[in-house]
């Protein structure tokens, strides 16, 4: 129930999306009410069906899956039942969508410019000059004819992200729904941006709907907090009381695992097992497993939603009324673990030495007949990193780090500079550099979706790089790839 005299902006009923050739669920039961101008933000670990749910609310579905019952109401209108023009139609106007991965979002053929104002043009009938200019200003964008006249591989992932937000902004929707906008961003923008974003809550009465990781951001920015696991929501209260008496066990344990930044570092205290998929969801509470205050009951029945106090806070659990599992004496906030400070690197020898390193990417041309301009993204960059230290790299979005790490890595060539891995010169590129070298130097991708081989599963993408640096036979890659969480072993 929303509070009196608050208009809905988002009411969600009984959604549930099934995978659609098993008819397994992959998230059912999620029903929540947003008021207009509230947030909501929908936390839980990788898989939990956060994404899943903020798809379905636009009616979209991943391949092989599909929404099979519950309905979504903005401003009166119920989104699932209607046909598929009318659908397409609501979407951008009534409602938007921020995703969590531009690169994969934006089309590759368009300038960037034309593809925010085609957004306009498509649900508000007209080019909108002054909407247009305020998208732009509200994703942290600077809107110059150079810079719209831009391809999406011309950006950086921050700035990429920032033009999916600005898409979404320019036909002023009553519903947004954005899925990790920040992932992408470094701390200045992102903090730019979430006073937008608290703006258009104010001034527009948009209602927010925020995916995220981040509890940080989430306890900053929104009004009400939904956690949800297994494709189920476990809690859902106004963020104070979420954060400081959470009632669901899980609640608690992902608030303990958020970083304090005022230790210098530490080994924060995870949740022990790996979170359920939907094929091996137990009978019970889907938590059962991992959950320290576990009873016979909560293996073998879905605990019911039941409200605290008011009916805006709700928990599924079963021995949520333990005070144990609260962590509460008189209300106060449930204690945070102490974090143990990790060693730093004590070898005296530097691993990796870079010295004087140039790199950049040749710009677009300032007319036919001159050649492209250079334009530089890492200049000078210096500096050692000893056998077991940890260097963090950090800046704004477009000021190099990427550049600088897929040059360390061999995938991009620098201008001039040099980089030494154990005393020996490492080649520009990966393909000049002996196998033992890029077996030791490896990269993790900032989107994982455009970086993973679609063609190939899972199993085969882990034990390709084992057959290749490792020497090892079929058989010796399947046993090592078992060794790696959530890995099919016989594939």
């Amino acid at each position: 129930m929303l509070p009196s005299g608050r208009r809905a902006g988002l009411v969600v009923e009984g959604l549930r999306v099934d995978a659609t050739d098993s008819g397994i669920d992959i998230v059912a039961d999620v029903s929540f009410e947003v008021a207009a101008g509230e947030a909501i933000g929908i936390v839980g670990e990788s898989g939990s069906g956060k994404t899943t749910v903020a798809m379905a609310l636009l009616g979209f579905s991943r391949r092989g899956t599909s929404v099979v019952a519950g309905s979504v109401f903005v401003d009166g209108i119920e989104l699932l039942s209607l046909d598929e023009p009318s659908l397409r139609e609501q979407r951008g106007r009534l409602i938007s969508f921020v995703p969590q991965n531009p690169a994969r979002a934006l089309s590759p053929a368009m300038r960037i410019g034309r593809q925010v104002a085609e957004m306009h043009e498509i649900h508000r009938g007209d080019r909108g000059d002054g909407s247009l200019a305020a998208a732009w200003q509200g994703a942290q964008l600077s809107y110059t004819p150079e810079y719209a006249a831009r391809y999406p591989h011309e950006l950086s992932g921050g700035q990429m992200q920032r033009v999916a937000i600005a898409m979404a902004l320019v036909s002023e929707p009553s519903v947004i729904v954005m899925d990790e906008p920040t992932t992408g961003l470094d701390v200045n923008t992102q903090a730019r941006l979430l006073d937008v974003i608290r703006a258009l809550r104010s001034e527009r009465q948009t209602t927010i709907v925020y995916v995220s990781h981040d509890l940080a951001v989430v306890r900053n920015l929104v009004d009400r907090v939904a956690v949800m696991y297994g494709g189920r929501v476990v809690e859902e209260a106004a963020v104070d009381d979420l954060f400081r008496a959470p009632a669901h066990p899980y609640t608690r344990r992902l608030l303990e695992a958020i970083p304090r930044i005022h230790h210098r570092a530490g080994s924060l205290r995870g949740i022990p097992g790996t979170a359920v998929e939907p094929w091996n969801r137990p009978p019970g509470c889907p938590f059962a497993e991992r959950c320290e205050f576990r009873i016979e009951r909560c293996d073998t029945e879905m605990p019911p939603v039941e409200s605290i106090g008011d009916a805006r806070h709700a928990v599924r659990c079963w021995v949520w009324r333990d005070p144990a599992v609260r962590g509460v004496a008189g209300g106060e906030r449930p204690p945070m673990l102490a974090i143990e400070r990790l060693p730093s690197g004590s070898a005296s020898q530097s691993l990796l030495t870079v010295r004087d390193l140039h790199a950049g990417y040749s710009g677009r041309r300032p007319s036919p007949w001159r050649a492209r301009a250079w334009v530089p993204a890492v200049s000078g960059a210096t500096f050692e990193v000893h056998a077991g230290e940890c260097l963090a790299v950090v800046g704004e979005s477009g000021s190099g780090k990427t550049t600088l790490g897929r040059c360390l890595a061999g995938l991009h060539a620098p201008r001039s500079g040099e980089m030494e891995f154990g005393g020996v010169r490492l080649g520009w590129l990966a393909r000049e550099r002996e196998p033992a070298i890029r077996r030791r130097i490896q990269i993790v991708f900032q989107d994982p979706d455009s970086s993973l081989n679609p063609s190939m599963t899972v199993g085969s993408l882990v034990k390709r790089p084992l057959k290749q640096f490792f020497q090892l036979s079929r058989r010796e890659a399947v046993r090592e790839a078992g060794r790696y969480r959530g890995v099919p072993h016989g594939r």
